[in-house]
């Protein structure tokens, strides 16, 4: 015969218990949310009227604390809310390459890059962005990393010092598995195009280097400059 101690059925002690709400400090937050014509309004108001109307209709059950609920709740109380314009800063457009048209040993580059790399922000390295002249500076500046970081795709994760480019997020957001990439020849093409801006170095070589004194891509100027 069980224990009546350890009788499963039996009531035990809550393990908290929950006291109703307080009035006063929801309220106090509630004038916080309104302007201050509207909680001016509120602030000699006795609240417990129209909140147990809205409680009753559910308005604070049925989703998330919005301002939709404090018009319901000046509604009760038979104040409109004031609409207050939206003053936002005046879009700033991101200026518009002017090497859009690529050649054939750039054109690669811009198929699989110029969505994170031709901007004019300066990260990632926007080797991508200006006049056509200015791009192939870029490219020849920055080949020995853009070399590195294609060829840690072929490499085991493991063994990667850096994360390979494209990025793997890159490639799942245009349906390509990274485990194809790494044998396409598509790659095959980017890793031929870089390699031929080192100027005679080992891309082999490259790869055994610490990243860090790989030479660095060209610092971009300031966006003022930019968008001019």
């Amino acid at each position: 015969m069980q224990a009546p101690d350890n009788d499963p059925l039996l009531l035990r002690p809550p393990l908290a218990t929950w006291q109703a709400a307080d009035k006063t400090a929801f309220v106090v937050g509630l004038a916080g949310m309104l302007d201050a014509h509207a909680a001016q309004q509120l602030k000699a108001a006795d609240l417990t009227a129209p909140l147990e109307r809205l409680r009753a209709r559910g308005a604070f059950s049925v989703r998330p604390f919005s301002h939709a609920l404090l018009d319901g709740l000046l509604a009760e109380r038979g104040i409109l809310r004031r609409a207050r314009p939206v003053r936002l800063p005046p879009a700033r457009m991101e200026p518009a390459s002017a090497a859009r048209e690529a050649g054939p040993l750039v054109a690669p580059f811009r198929t699989h890059c110029a969505s994170c790399h031709d901007t004019t922000l300066p990260h990632p390295p926007n080797f991508l962005y200006g006049s056509p002249a200015d791009v192939e500076a870029r490219l020849d500046h920055c080949a020995e990393r853009i070399v590195v970081r294609l060829g840690m795709a072929g490499l085991p994760e493991a063994s990667r010092s850096k994360p390979p480019m494209p990025p793997a997020a890159e490639l799942a957001s245009r349906g390509i598995d990274p485990a194809h990439w790494a044998v396409s020849p598509e790659l095959d093409v980017l890793k031929r195009l870089a390699a031929s801006r080192l100027r005679g170095q080992d891309p082999a070589s490259l790869l055994r280097r610490p990243y860090a004194q790989l030479r660095s891509c060209l610092p971009s100027p300031s966006y003022a400059e930019r968008s001019r």
